[in-house]
């Protein structure tokens, strides 16, 4: 029995193609990078407004308006976030067809790479799900974790593949 680094760096030592992509990951990943820096920047900022207002520099309203302002953008940049939480940009098959290598977006935009058998994903045809909704669960056996995909705004680069995966759909 290997451990889990010696598998996956057997599963990321294999050749794969790509069947399905989402050309507005890069836009999904920085709305989740700039969270964390704008929440910094508000963070930061809050003290120097309020040094700043304490010292007569700057009036009552402007530290209410950074605070308030600044908290704002941070709930929408968090709300928003959470749409672009685990949602897959790539999707790859093994050239020996049995691994899966899904490439999804963490809590702060960075990309994870997971590799699973294809035999450990629920074909869409099993789940109550629409292929039309704007996301679609992606379910494996074996792990609770749900990543999410979307046919809607996604690109299906090859059918056939996309099929040996997630099974037969009607789009």
């Amino acid at each position: 029995m290997q451990d889990t680094d010696g598998l996956v760096s057997e599963f990321a030592s294999k050749e794969y193609n790509m069947f399905y992509k989402l050309p507005y990951i890069k836009s999904a990943s920085l709305v989740n990078k700039l969270k964390k820096v704008y929440t910094s920047v508000v963070v930061a900022g809050a003290p120097v407004t309020l040094g700043l207002w304490a010292a007569d520099i700057i009036s009552a309203g402007t530290f209410n308006a950074f605070c308030c302002l600044g908290s704002m953008l941070c709930i929408s940049l968090y709300t928003l976030g959470i749409l672009f939480y685990k949602l897959i940009g790539f999707v790859y098959l093994s050239t020996d067809n049995t691994i899966v290598k899904v490439s999804y977006l963490d809590f702060w935009g960075r990309r994870v790479d997971s590799y699973c058998p294809i035999g450990d994903i629920m074909p869409l045809s099993d789940m109550q799900e629409n292929p039309s909704d704007i996301f679609i669960k992606f379910v494996q056996y074996s792990s609770p974790q749900i990543l999410y995909l979307t046919l809607r705004f996604g690109c299906i680069k090859d059918m056939e593949l996309f099929v040996k995966v997630f099974g037969k759909i009607n789009l």
